[in-house]
């Protein structure tokens, strides 16, 4: 929306959904107008600068993303937004994507979400350690991009999606690879270019995830995909989408092994990364 957008005199008493691109003050006023009305917001921040945005009242938000990837959560916005997330009773869904976020501010946040189902944390900067959001008992989806993800100590006992990792990042290094085995409830796993090799090999079977997608993998060999879904006994389900190394041949090899397992496949047809 344009700088002058003040001039507007816009009434839509049905709006619900509003994607906003803030540039200027002037346009968090312009989500002041509306912001009781809304069940979904999405903010993205094209200047460093917050403005007032933390002042708001978005009581009735279902939904939220906040989109600052040249700036992170840092402890001096901290009183202000930690303000903010605790006003939000109703969110179940809140997605961040941000330069880094101070581990203090992140585990003060979900303090106060404790009613969260839907969580997705996208950071360019740091580690996410997911020992503070451990407290999100009733989180049932988690997405986490990272260059370095901290699973030690951590038990969600609703979590039933974790994705991991994104084709955007030369890839993420994963610390606590033995905190997968306790998301009991754990049904479907998504890895993107994730490195845990070798230490899966000292993974205890785990038999709650039946769903499995691997992506984008600079290099994956045919004993490193056994070795893995070994791990995942329970496994009924396997797509397999721009992985290097991999080819048909071990694919079928792998459906001979787990007749059981329906697997998708599409072969990268040049090794050249």
């Amino acid at each position: 929306m344009s700088a002058g957008i003040s001039d507007l005199n816009l009434v839509a008493p049905k709006l619900s959904r509003l994607h906003l691109h803030v540039l200027l003050n002037e346009h968090i006023d312009f989500l002041q107008r509306f912001i009781d009305q809304l069940r979904s917001l999405t903010v993205v921040f094209d200047a460093k600068e917050s403005y007032n945005f933390y002042s708001l009242q978005p009581v009735g938000l279902h939904e939220l993303v906040i989109d600052r990837r040249d700036k992170g959560m840092t402890k001096s916005e901290r009183n202000a937004s930690i303000a903010f997330f605790k006003r939000l009773h109703q969110l179940r869904r809140l997605e961040l994507r941000v330069k880094f976020i101070d581990s203090v501010v992140l585990h003060t946040i979900a303090d106060r979400l404790g009613q969260l189902l839907h969580l997705s944390l996208q950071v360019t900067e740091g580690t996410i350690e997911l020992k503070h959001i451990a407290n999100l008992t009733r989180l049932e989806t988690l997405r986490i991009v990272a260059g370095r993800v901290n699973l030690q100590h951590v038990h969600l006992p609703a979590l039933r999606s974790f994705e991991l990792g994104s084709d955007e990042l030369p890839g993420t290094y994963l610390e606590g690879i033995e905190g997968l085995m306790a998301f009991h409830r754990l049904r479907s796993l998504t890895l993107i270019n994730v490195k845990i090799y070798p230490e899966v090999l000292q993974l205890t079977p785990t038999y709650s995830v039946e769903r499995m997608v691997l992506a984008h993998y600079r290099r994956i060999d045919e004993t490193h995909l056994q070795i893995l879904v070994k791990r995942f006994p329970a496994l009924r389900w396997l797509r397999i989408s721009h992985c290097h190394g991999l080819y048909k041949r071990e694919i079928d090899k792998l459906k001979r092994m787990l007749p059981d397992l329906a697997v998708a496949f599409d072969e990268v047809k040049s090794d050249r990364i």
